[in-house]
């Protein structure tokens, strides 16, 4: 009665498997489709909002500095102490003091225009122009790196359902072999212990398979936030042939990138800058056009007019422009350095992914001519394992053979797909599919 009873509990559980829910690949994006979405994300709009805002940051410096001001102002001052206004004896005979009201009232519009003003004029205007400059080429570099953060997660994910279906595939070959294992054994041909393995097998398959899906999901709720939509965004399978196209960067260099292209306006900016605060020391000159009112009448009229140009030179501010300057100068230096280890990481990455690409060619090649060898060998020692030529192990052996070469030649198709976009990410190429 052991064997009846082992097998029953081997057929119950086998069954339970069955009912285990499959997970279906459902119709998906393409890669050209993603490049789209991904163009309009979060991450991309926020940096367009933020190259509006030095946009409007340069307008309103270039207003401050060209546009003429009209200002208007308004004082009343009481006398705490009378006061007299005292004139000289006229023709001998003594004048008294006239007494001068408690009350003072005052109120201009004044008209001022800035005729020459070193420190914004030569370089602060020319430095916010600088920085709008950088705003809108980091814009534009955001589109490619919120790209390649997509197509990095969708290729990722495909990496995740490159296992799950060799191992799909594994455990569906060990379930089709069941059956005649299952009557090596009513034979006696094999003990408990070899039919348990396989159950095992697919057992340990199953729960592998349900990891690898909650990894796929994952990254497709990944991508939705990336590309800011709200339903989980499922790739679709890469063709079975790679693309002939190994040229991923054309003429494209990491210096024309447009983050390097940005770093080099904020350090002519800074650059600017640190003169600027330097400059602030130099004379300003702005004319003027005044319109006033006192009721302090006695020697003016209550109403005038006012016309005249004016020079103001700051002679000591305690420092703060040359500590602002030497701030400026230490900015530089960083961006300098910051910029020195971008391009040197770029011509690397480079380097290092058009590479890749030849490898991964010949390795996927090499590897897609191996399962068929491995699925061969697979079917042959499932044939001497029934005439008992060889051992439950061996057959095993084969199987995760055939599984791993599958498995193995899916992942490197998506290796070469990630070296392809790696490449146009780190030429600055405008990323596109192969």
């Amino acid at each position: 009665m052991r064997k009846p009873i082992f097998l029953l509990a081997l057929l119950l559980g086998h069954c339970a498997l069955l009912k285990t829910p499959a997970y279906a690949d459902g119709s998906g994006v393409s890669i050209a489709q993603l490049l789209n979405m991904a163009a309009q994300g979060p991450e991309v709009k926020a940096a367009r909002s933020s190259a509006e805002e030095f946009r409007a940051k340069e307008a309103s410096a270039r207003r401050q500095t060209y546009i003429p001001k009209l200002v208007a102002g308004f004082g009343y001052t009481r006398l705490l102490t009378d006061q007299a206004l005292r004139l000289p004896p006229l023709g001998g005979t003594a004048i008294p003091p006239i007494k001068l009201g408690s009350d003072l009232l005052s109120g201009s519009v004044t008209l001022q225009q800035a005729f020459f003003d070193p420190a914004n004029m030569l370089y602060d205007v020319p430095a916010s122009e600088r920085m709008t400059a950088a705003a809108s080429l980091k814009s534009s570099r955001q589109v490619k790196e919120t790209q390649a953060k997509a197509v990095d997660y969708y290729l990722r994910a495909l990496e995740l359902r490159a296992r799950r279906r060799a191992l799909e595939k594994y455990a569906a070959n060990l379930k089709d072999r069941l059956r005649e294992i299952r009557r090596i054994y009513e034979l006696g041909g094999m003990g408990e212990a070899d039919l348990l393995k396989i159950k095992l097998g697919i057992d340990d398959a199953a729960q592998g398979i349900r990891d690898l899906q909650k990894g796929e999901d994952h990254l497709a709720d990944s991508i939705a936030s990336l590309t800011g939509e709200s339903a989980p965004i499922v790739p679709n399978d890469l063709p079975e042939e790679l693309p002939r196209s190994s040229d991923c960067s054309g003429d494209s260099q990491p210096v024309d990138r447009e983050d390097i292209r940005a770093l080099d306006k904020e350090m002519e900016a800074l650059g600017l800058s640190k003169k600027a605060r330097k400059a602030e020391y130099l004379p300003k000159v702005h004319g003027f056009l005044r319109h006033g009112y006192t009721n302090l009448d006695l020697v003016t009229k209550s109403n005038y007019d006012l016309a005249g140009v004016q020079l103001s030179w700051s002679l000591f501010d305690g420092g703060a422009g040359l500590a602002a300057a030497r701030a400026a100068a230490a900015q530089r230096h960083a961006l300098e350095q910051k910029r020195a280890l971008t391009i040197s990481l770029s011509h690397a990455d480079l380097s290092e992914s058009r590479a890749a690409l030849d490898i991964k060619r010949q390795e996927y090649e090499e590897r897609r001519r191996s399962i068929s060898e491995a699925r061969t060998v697979a079917d042959l020692e499932f044939k001497r394992l029934g005439s008992g030529k060889t051992t439950i192990n061996n057959l095993i052996d084969a199987e995760d053979m055939l599984k791993d070469r599958t498995e193995k030649a899916s992942l490197s198709m998506v290796n070469w797909y990630q070296a392809w976009f790696r490449c146009q990410s780190a030429s600055g190429s405008d990323l596109a599919a192969p």
